[in-house]
């Protein structure tokens, strides 16, 4: 995320959906002021720079930072693409990014339509349909397999289904499953 923004569950989504598409992902953090982007493309060389922000207050940032690209002579061996909850198309195309995603699967078909160098909206349309079908097939089975390990490893912490039950309640208000002593 960029500077002054420490919400990081949207780049992470963002970073395991791309890891997923077999995309290289360098995950600078958040809270990263525009040197540490400047240093990252010197070193890394990266096709693509991706910022996020979750604030409308850091939002301005992105222009920062793409300046400090620019003004470091590198603005034209990356593309830059922004993405977070308030951020919008047209924002995006303020600011002078590249791409704007407005979710986890959408950066994902940014970054494959982006990797092709294609502007054909059928390409994008394609792929938006191959992510969302695969994210829809997938999903459920990587969700129900976190949930499991993660309750595997702690055997005394209360499943999901558990507390479903508990909170679903008949006519009386009476529970399915009684609370254990404490």
């Amino acid at each position: 995320t960029v500077k002054g923004d420490i919400h990081d569950i949207g780049k992470n989504l963002v970073n395991i959906m791309l890891e997923g598409a077999s995309f290289k992902v360098i995950d600078l953090g958040v809270n990263t002021p525009p040197e540490k982007f400047i240093a990252a493309i010197k070193e890394h060389q990266p096709q693509a720079v991706g910022m996020s922000a979750f604030l409308t207050t850091t939002m301005p940032m992105f222009k920062v930072t793409i300046e400090a690209i620019k003004e470091a002579g590198l603005r034209d061996q990356v593309k830059i693409l922004v993405g977070g909850a308030p951020v919008s198309q047209e924002y995006s195309d303020r600011c002078g990014a590249d791409g704007f995603a407005a979710d986890a699967s959408a950066a994902v078909v940014v970054c494959h339509v982006g990797s092709r160098q294609r502007s054909d909206p059928g390409v994008e349309l394609l792929l938006w349909q191959l992510c969302r079908e695969s994210l829809a097939a997938t999903l459920p089975q990587v969700c129900r397999h976190v949930v499991e390990k993660f309750f595997s490893e702690r055997p005394h912490s209360i499943h999901p289904g558990a507390v479903r039950q508990r909170l679903s309640t008949d006519d009386l208000g009476a529970s399915p499953h009684p609370r254990p002593p404490r």
